[in-house]
């Protein structure tokens, strides 16, 4: 168990990486974000967040439905504790606006007057409603970079279908692959899949928009559908059907190998490892050093013995004997702990990986080595956490490895109003009595 807080990273040997010791403004520093609800726009602006842009997460008087996902802070299921808004909201600035109103529609006009990006997660029928379609909008915000992410895309016949991460997987043919070929399909992740795909794909089209315009041009309106940013992850089976007639099926731990298939995921003494039958070059590293330590400890099968992997086929071998072999390899690693495989495959090179819990992550040297963990304490809501630092390193640090906690609801809404709109305090108050704000 890990579950003590993160400690100094030197002493897993951490090497010091000035992309990560430094605190800067980030490339995307004096641009302006407006955030609306949901789990696509709360993952694309903490994105931009940390590449430096302010950003405005507007939310509805009654919160952004994301504070309502769990999990939750201590059993709590208020709006100020789910630990997905406190994950994907860090260092945003909270305003609430009442869209359904006419000063609300009047005021979220005049920020987006100010701001530089939008990003979007509603259907079209929304705009509609609100009068605020967002063709138009592009076409009087000429240098706005405008990003949708919604399941379907919105110029299309299932455009106004609400849909949720399962059900964007099974639209796109991503849980027909995951999963036991005797049994349901599986979906894969926590339920951000889609969405965070499609984020992800959205900013990588504001991104290229924001450097055209850095160079003269203008604005962009980019729709992203989640359903074609997951097929776009599934292209080969695409094109293995277009030129063999085979519909790719779910092998659940095992995985193709020209006609045959091999099994990925065994079990040791204390839970699972990856690791898979190799021949050729692959089988020359760790094979040799493996079928020794099974033979020390007399677990060595004498028909693993006598294989060469250094030129052993897994295609021109039976699958019944494929399976035979792994059972016996299964034998020996149930003996073993994930630790104690781990070492072994470091030492001789073995492609083998232990399959870890998410305590054991807070803990793991090859995390520590990259210092990638930063504690965050957050006074307000009581909470010391570890959070992930950017995924990549770069020459020039790019990433603004902020300490700043989630918004509570609402608390920006004066300060943005009266920066950025020149309005008083007592305008605010009045819009508050009035639900506009």
């Amino acid at each position: 168990m890990c579950g003590a807080p993160f400690q100094d990273p030197a002493r897993f040997g951490a090497s010091t990486w000035r992309g990560e010791l430094h605190r800067l403004a980030g490339p995307l520093a004096g641009r302006k974000l407006i955030e609306l609800e949901g789990v696509s726009c709360a993952f694309y602006g903490r994105l931009l967040r940390a590449l430096g842009a302010e950003v405005w997460k507007v939310e509805p008087l009654s919160g952004d439905w994301a504070r309502r996902m769990p999990p939750f802070v201590a059993g709590t299921t208020d709006l100020e504790h789910s630990l997905f808004w406190i994950s994907y909201n860090a260092g945003k600035k909270s305003l609430t606006l009442n869209l359904e109103s006419q000063d609300g529609k009047a005021l979220f006009l005049e920020l987006l007057s100010r701001a530089d990006f939008l990003v979007s997660g509603y259907a079209s029928s929304f705009w509609v409603d609100k009068g605020l379609e967002l063709a138009e909008l592009h076409q009087k915000l000429p240098s706005l970079v405008m990003a949708s992410v919604t399941p379907f895309g919105l110029e299309v016949d299932l455009g106004d279908r609400p849909g949720v991460d399962i059900i964007v997987q099974a639209s796109s043919g991503y849980m027909h692959m995951s999963g036991h070929p005797d049994r349901a399909p599986l979906m894969l992740g926590g339920g951000y899949q889609a969405p965070f795909h499609g984020a992800m794909w959205a900013l990588v089209g504001s991104l290229i928009a924001d450097y055209s315009r850095s160079r003269g041009g203008g604005g962009a309106f980019i729709d992203t559908s989640m359903q074609t940013s997951l097929v776009w992850l599934t292209s080969p089976v695409f094109s293995q059907w277009d030129a063999t007639g085979v519909n790719l099926v779910r092998l659940g731990e095992r995985r193709i190998v020209g006609t045959s298939s091999i099994k990925s995921v065994f079990r040791c003494r204390d839970g699972f490892i990856v690791w898979f039958l190799a021949g050729g070059p692959a089988g020359r590293v760790g094979m040799r050093e493996l079928l020794e330590w099974m033979n020390e400890e007399g677990l060595a099968p004498q028909e693993l013995a006598a294989v060469d992997w250094g030129t052993f086929d897994i295609i021109a071998t039976a699958q019944d004997t494929l399976r035979t072999y792994e059972e016996q390899f299964e034998s020996f690693f149930l003996t073993k702990t994930r630790d104690e495989l781990l070492g072994f495959a470091l030492r001789t090179g073995l492609m083998m990986a232990p399959v870890r819990d998410f305590d054991e992550l807070l803990c793991d040297a090859q995390l520590a080595s990259r210092n990638y963990w930063n504690e965050v304490s957050d006074a307000r809501r009581g909470l010391d956490l570890r959070v992930p630092r950017a995924p990549t390193r770069t020459t020039d640090p790019i990433w603004d490895e902020e300490s700043a906690v989630a918004p509570h609801l609402g608390e920006h809404t004066s300060e943005v109003l009266t920066k950025e709109l020149g309005m008083s305090e007592r305008e605010v108050i009045a819009l508050r009595g009035q639900s506009v704000v």
